[in-house]
């Protein structure tokens, strides 16, 4: 008899547990980003299609683990409707690592991953306390809360980020470093992780 009650217990205490990951659960949602502008040859890798590429026609929607890219007479505009774009300047591959929001903390995560190529983001207004957004390359991880700022991936590996307005983040891999980098300003940071700051001209 104690342990049928035993048992009981212990599966009505299992039960609360599940309930309670499953509520957590619901309140991270997806983010989808729609296409606001294409001009030229620009399409998409969808999840799990990977031998699939979809061209990319104004409208369309893009979500977490997409991969976009433009070719060397495209360009697009993707727009998230917390208010926030990202545009892909020609020859630019950029995947979506994640886009959510959660209901409960009113926050948002977005992380990319810019594999080549160039982007500039804008930013309507700034992101909520506890939001996140982040792109990251091989050598570099830019982080910002609203701003407008542009980032490239050179062809021998070095990246350059231009900062237009507001503040950036950027934490170098090579040698552990973090830099705060202001509007009107631009870093070029080589492979080895060296970097240097000047004037946009």
């Amino acid at each position: 008899m104690r342990l049928i009650a035993l048992s009981g217990i212990l599966m009505l205490m299992l039960l609360v547990i599940v309930a309670t990951m499953s509520t957590k659960t619901i309140q991270v949602v997806g983010r989808v980003a729609v296409v606001k502008f294409v001009s030229g040859k620009a399409y998409v890798e969808r999840f799990g299609l990977k031998s699939r590429k979809t061209p990319l026609k104004k409208g369309m929607l893009v979500k977490t683990f997409d991969v976009v890219h433009t070719e060397e007479d495209g360009r697009i505009i993707l727009h998230w409707v917390d208010g926030f774009q990202i545009e892909l300047k020609p020859n630019t591959t950029l995947r979506i690592l994640r886009s959510s929001f959660d209901r409960g903390k009113k926050t948002t995560t977005s992380l990319f991953l810019l594999r080549n190529g160039e982007v500039l983001t804008r930013f309507e207004r700034k992101l909520n306390p506890g939001s996140t957004f982040e792109i990251r390359t091989p050598i570099v991880v830019a982080a910002v809360r609203g701003t407008e700022f542009g980032m490239r991936i050179n062809e021998d590996g070095s990246v350059v980020v231009k900062v237009y307005s507001g503040v950036v983040a950027l934490n170098i891999a090579s040698g552990n470093v973090r830099l705060e980098i202001e509007g009107g300003k631009m870093v070029h940071i080589n492979s080895n992780g060296s970097y240097t700051i000047n004037d946009i001209t």
